[in-house]
């Protein structure tokens, strides 16, 4: 299982997270490709999967940036969700799991993982368990939080706006 480290910040990477419906798909534009590209440093990035669900890491500095990924919503439970209360923050993980550009590695091996959407308030969570929301919450990136028991991710809490084309380049194409 990978491990965490998280501390707080006074900011955020900007922009906004969305679900491309036609695509079945997570998506995070940011508001500025220029300070996207500062956080990812010149080292690139790779990314952690939750199945084919990816979270965009920083090999430089280790830091979880965003989430992205195909995740169809056929299987997903309606639940009522409060955004948890959280604060800006950044999530790292330990210097002990190798990072190399291209080639992801998986959060948890052998953990089915569950998502809960709340169509009223746009909030969708990807966890491990359906007691979630308990650990410490953390916002990394506007309309994405990570919960973390401990040191191990939890779940994954985002915002997202259901949209069906947006004609925008891919984040993860910054590099």
């Amino acid at each position: 299982m990978k491990k965490f480290s998280y501390k707080e910040l006074d900011s955020i990477l900007h922009g906004k997270q969305i679900y491309r419906r036609n695509e079945y798909s997570f998506d995070f534009l940011p508001d500025n490709h220029d300070e996207l590209k500062e956080l990812i440093g010149a080292m690139g990035t790779t990314s952690l999967s939750i199945g084919t669900l990816q979270i965009e890491i920083s090999i430089e500095n280790r830091k979880l940036l965003y989430v992205w990924g195909y995740h169809p919503y056929f299987n997903w439970k309606t639940a009522s969700i409060l955004e948890p209360e959280a604060f800006l923050g950044s999530v790292t993980l330990s210097p002990k799991h190798k990072l190399e550009p291209g080639v992801s590695l998986a959060v948890a091996e052998d953990e089915k993982w569950q998502t809960f959407h709340d169509a009223n308030s746009g909030c969708i969570v990807v966890t491990r368990y359906e007691d979630f929301l308990t650990g410490t919450c953390i916002k990394i990136a506007d309309d994405c939080t990570i919960e973390l028991k401990g040191n191990s991710l939890f779940s994954l809490v985002l915002h997202v706006e259901m949209v069906d084309k947006v004609a925008s380049p891919l984040p993860h194409n910054v590099n």
